[in-house]
């Protein structure tokens, strides 16, 4: 495996993995919510958790939009996005 798609897989499993834990945060609020004594320290401590999980969320997004692990090293066009026939390696 390329040093690149190591990179790769090593920056997803880091947002996978702190996505889980960012759930995992969630999951204890939601049935622990006696242990924090005001409400609104609840919803607050949620929606901070849920705050990370898109910020995680977003970056495998991009990862998996920008940087394609099969990459031959070419500048990647956007033809098929734009429902193109490629030129580009023309």
């Amino acid at each position: 495996m390329k040093l690149r798609d190591k990179m790769i897989s090593a920056l997803e499993n880091h947002a996978k993995a702190n996505i889980e834990k960012h759930i995992m945060n969630v999951e204890v609020f939601l049935e622990n919510a006696v242990g924090v004594g005001e409400h609104s320290s609840i919803m607050e401590s949620i929606e901070t958790q849920l705050g990370m999980i898109e910020k995680y969320e977003g970056q495998l997004e991009i990862l998996a939009k920008h940087f394609p692990k099969s990459y031959n090293g070419a500048l990647l066009c956007d033809c098929e996005e734009n429902n193109e026939t490629c030129q580009c390696d023309s």
